[in-house]
């Protein structure tokens, strides 16, 4: 059985850039990325996604440079993932929509672009 690869896009309104990440961070769960979350790391992996180091490291780079506002979580497979009474992807949704916003510093970031 193959897997279908899916990926989630959040985007960030946020500070300028800081600093900047080398490489993706590659997570045991896509609900961990709450958790692990930072302002300065841009891509988060969960599984196999078909993509060598080389190339995930140059999409960080890519993002450090041209989406610097931007999240993004790959996730090989949702299965196995648990969020409150939710489970496989709407887990990771779910956790990522109410503790992403709510429990890290992302939601209160602004696009300063905007005032």
């Amino acid at each position: 059985m193959r897997l279908r690869l899916f990926g989630i896009l959040i985007l960030l309104m946020g500070l300028p850039l800081l600093s900047a990440s080398e490489t993706a961070l590659l997570l045991p769960q896509g609900t961990a990325l709450v958790e692990q979350w930072a302002h300065d790391q841009h891509l988060y992996v969960k599984g196999e996604v078909n993509l060598s180091e080389a190339e995930l490291a140059s999409l960080e780079k890519w993002l450090d440079q041209n989406g610097q506002n931007w999240v993004i979580l790959l996730v090989e497979s949702a299965r196995g993932e648990r969020y409150r009474s939710k489970t496989g992807i709407d887990a990771v949704e779910q956790a990522l929509e109410s503790d992403l916003l709510g429990k890290t510093g992302f939601g209160s970031l602004r696009d300063q672009s905007r005032r």
